[in-house]
């Protein structure tokens, strides 16, 4: 099965969606530090600390396969 150029399209806008989520996330931990909410900011942190891992795998992976694909 070929993966399609729209397929490809699906993807990279939901990669769009997660950097834009990260913004949100941004800006809800500094009102949140302004607010003196340490407890929200931890909280944020450790949901992002699974994804932050989750997407240095991925960087390192596509990384690796480009390396391989430029040969």
């Amino acid at each position: 099965m070929e993966i399609t150029q729209r397929e490809i399209n699906g993807m990279a806008e939901r990669i769009g969606k997660v950097s834009r989520l990260m913004q949100e996330v941004n800006a809800m931990a500094l009102q949140l530090a302004k607010e003196d909410n340490e407890s929200g900011v931890l909280q944020l942190r450790g949901a992002f600390s699974g994804t932050l891992a989750a997407a240095q795998t991925t960087d390192g992976f596509l990384t690796g396969l480009v390396g391989v694909i430029d040969r």
